[in-house]
């Protein structure tokens, strides 16, 4: 999902280890970007591996699933 100003919510998967996490990240404006996402700032909920990012709001409020537990979340910023 995209907000207004461009920043986007989304998963990634592991190739290594089958994990899913949820990203943060804001666009820089070009056209076609690629990005990296520190590990360290990928979201995951504490037990799960399958932590998937679905949408995101303005107010970067997100909203997702994680697969494991067939679970919804909700995180704010802080």
């Amino acid at each position: 999902d995209i907000t207004d100003s461009g920043t986007i919510a989304g998963w990634v998967v592991n190739q290594n280890t089958g994990e899913t996490k949820g990203f943060v990240t804001t666009l820089d404006g070009t056209q076609c970007q690629s990005i990296s996402i520190p590990v360290s700032e990928l979201l995951s909920l504490p037990e799960p591996s399958l932590t998937v990012a679905q949408g995101i709001k303005n107010s970067g409020q997100v909203v997702g699933s994680e697969l494991d537990a067939l679970r919804g979340f909700i995180a704010t910023p802080k």
